[in-house]
């Protein structure tokens, strides 16, 4: 049967196999460039995106532990409008826009050995991340962010704290602050 084409058992099982090991490196090499690539899809759930610059990430509970028990002091890395609006109680207000103005007299106010949670609007943000980073550089060497930020406190019932609307800009950088009203979400 001139013109016809037979393959043996040996060819094909050779070619099979060679097809198998073609599809692992590609899949092998795909998982590689997704881990360290900045838009890689996350294959194991949430994990902290910035731990390499010695940064801790905290959960939600962590963050409320820590609020409850006192612990460390609590920054809000939003603009002064949204903080304004509403933030968690006692944070005090250092966005990234203006960092360099306000880093100044806030570190006279907290000394640099003190626990300093970040946090900004949610996991879409990284304000908070970038006013981590900077506080680190400024000396801080107890730095965490709080990933789930604003948008997940207040969606736990958490409690909340509002400025005064008298017009002014937040006081956000003062620790003692007497415009302030907490509240706490009905049913919390």
């Amino acid at each position: 049967m001139k013109g016809r084409f037979f393959l043996d058992a040996g060819t094909l099982f050779a070619a099979g196999r060679r097809g198998v090991m073609i599809c692992l490196a590609g899949a092998v090499f795909g998982v590689l460039f997704n881990a360290v690539s900045p838009r890689g899809i996350d294959l194991l759930g949430p994990v902290p995106h910035r731990v390499a610059k010695g940064i801790g990430e905290l959960r939600l509970e962590e963050a409320w532990a820590l609020h409850k028990e006192r612990t460390g002091v609590f920054v809000d890395a939003r603009s002064a409008e949204e903080f304004g609006a509403g933030h968690i109680p006692g944070a005090l207000l250092l966005p990234l826009d203006g960092f360099d103005e306000a880093v100044a007299s806030w570190t006279d106010l907290i000394p640099l050995e003190t626990l300093v949670i970040t946090y900004c609007a949610g996991a879409g943000c990284d304000s908070s991340w970038d006013v981590a980073e900077l506080l680190k550089e400024e000396g801080y060497s107890r730095v965490k962010v709080f990933f789930g930020g604003w948008e997940q406190w207040k969606g736990a019932g958490y409690p909340v704290e509002k400025e005064e609307q008298t017009g002014k800009e937040p006081k956000g950088t003062s620790l003692l602050q007497s415009n302030r009203e907490v509240s706490r979400p009905e049913g919390g």
